[in-house]
């Protein structure tokens, strides 16, 4: 652990700032023909021949526009190279990871990523930005979106932290770390990269919410095998340690204890819808002013229920448009009232279209719904600890957010959550958006003028150094001083 951390000089985060995020994906139902761009193409490859390049911006009836801020923060310092490991455990992590990413890039830094996640959620690969598909964590192991099997998990973090894998693990990164120097290492959230960055003396920084320690140290009171129960006190204090090595902790809203301080607490990274809602909803076939409405249902790609999507329905005047899910997930036949979204869709431009959003307590939701005001419906999943904290998130934004149990979820009894949820938002069917990202911006201008005095005090140091070595010359008689 470094002795001392660097510690910013900083004024309180803006307000309202925006980002670039990745160009948008275009939701994609086979009975609609809406073509799918090939992965990251410019963006006027995502503009259909009637549409003008204005509904790209952020529709007025979704976001505010006051919070919509177009202009960067001046860099502070050279343009320098940074490496940005990202967990692949779920979507959550690379989403708002992508959008701190193409921030860099604006800002004339370059960029390497490093991941399990899929490319297509992070910027296009350029001569800024490059992408390295590694195993950089374990992450956990789950048959549901909504449950964790813990002896899976600490069975693969055991693997994980196997000392010979780790060590040729920590050989053969801290090897690239020497070979391409850059400035500082950001984590979201792995946390053997920091071991190697302070081997190497490089700086990183943790940019997240929490760190998994604190996940696994929730899930040992659900270990069922008592050998993998002996052991996994020890395996959670060997990934606290490493998160230990860090430089510094980029705390973003919606936070539990965390293994070091915070450098700096942020607002919010959200990505933010490009289409307008009803540019989206003409494209699903929704007629704008009519029913049915629309309930954007968020479980990735995994398993939904004991019985898998058969058991599931609707609500009478409701359309569920399933997002992020897996063709060899689902049946030949939907259930009546179900369509399915590319799993590259750009999903804020599907929140921003909905009436409703059907998922669990994630990051990206969290965000993406509140930059939206689209109201929440949830599945707890009390095996992650991460869910209180965005639960007080959410409670104290006063967002719509209604929990749904997950026997009503499985047996598709959604009308009384849904119902409840749109009582909240009234007749409107949507809150004001509360924040529109900035948490991106903030992270970069913290870490801009860390580095910069960093290397302001380097210098100073190596000034201090060389007059030392003057004296010392001179007094050996080395070197006569001038006249």
């Amino acid at each position: 652990m470094h002795s001392s951390r660097l510690q910013p000089r900083l004024s309180s985060p803006p307000e309202t700032s925006s980002h670039d995020p990745p160009p948008p994906q275009k939701p994609y139902l086979p009975n609609l023909h809406i073509p799918l761009p090939s992965p990251s193409p410019p963006p006027s490859a995502y503009l259909s021949p009637t549409l003008s390049a204005t509904s790209r911006s952020p529709s007025p009836a979704t976001l505010d526009q006051s919070k919509v801020s177009t202009t960067l923060p001046e860099r502070i310092g050279p343009a320098r190279t940074f490496w940005l490991y990202v967990s692949g455990h779920g979507f959550g992590h690379a989403t708002r990871a992508s959008a701190l990413a193409s921030a860099l890039l604006q800002h004339g830094h370059h960029l390497h990523i490093i991941t399990q996640a899929p490319s297509f959620l992070f910027p296009s690969p350029s001569a800024s930005c490059t992408y390295r598909v590694g195993a950089v964590d374990p992450g956990v192991v789950q048959p549901l979106p909504y449950v964790i099997d813990a002896d899976a998990t600490f069975a693969g973090l055991a693997n994980f932290l196997q000392p010979d894998y780790v060590q040729e693990w920590m050989k053969r990164e801290t090897a690239l770390l020497r070979l391409h120097s850059p400035a500082a290492l950001l984590l979201d959230a792995p946390f053997l990269p920091a071991l190697a960055a302070q081997s190497l003396s490089i700086p990183a920084f943790i940019v997240s919410n929490f760190t998994f320690d604190a996940v696994y140290a929730h899930l040992i009171r659900d270990i069922q095998d008592p050998a993998l129960l002996a052991q996994a006190p020890r395996l959670v204090a060997q990934v606290t340690q490493a998160y230990q090595a860090a430089q510094g902790l980029f705390r973003l809203p919606g936070h539990i204890p965390t293994p070091i301080p915070p450098t700096v607490d942020l607002p919010l990274i959200s990505r933010v819808p490009h289409l307008s809602r009803a540019t989206v909803r003409a494209r699903l076939g929704l007629q704008a002013g009519m029913t049915p409405r629309l309930l954007l249902v968020t479980f990735g790609g995994q398993r939904v229920g004991e019985d898998g999507w058969g058991a599931l329905r609707v609500p009478q005047g409701w359309v569920a448009l399933l997002c992020g899910v897996s063709p060899s997930s689902l049946p030949p036949t939907l259930p009546k009232g179900f369509m399915c979204a590319d799993q590259k869709a750009y999903v804020p431009d599907l929140v921003g279209a909905a009436d409703a959003v059907l998922g669990k307590l994630g990051f990206g939701t969290c965000a993406e719904v509140l930059a939206c005001g689209t109201p929440l419906i949830y599945v707890r999943r009390a095996q992650f600890a991460e869910e209180e904290g965005l639960l007080r998130l959410m409670d104290d934004r006063a967002h719509p957010a209604v929990e749904m149990l997950r026997e009503e979820f499985e047996d598709g009894l959604w009308d009384r959550a849904i119902r409840k949820a749109l009582s909240e938002v009234g007749d409107k069917g949507k809150v004001p958006g509360w924040e529109v990202g900035g948490g991106e911006l903030s992270a970069i201008s913290t870490l801009e003028e860390l580095l910069w005095r960093k290397d302001d005090e380097n210098k100073k140091k190596g000034g201090a150094a060389m007059v030392e070595l003057l004296d010392e010359s001179i007094n050996a008689g080395q070197m006569i001083p001038n006249a």
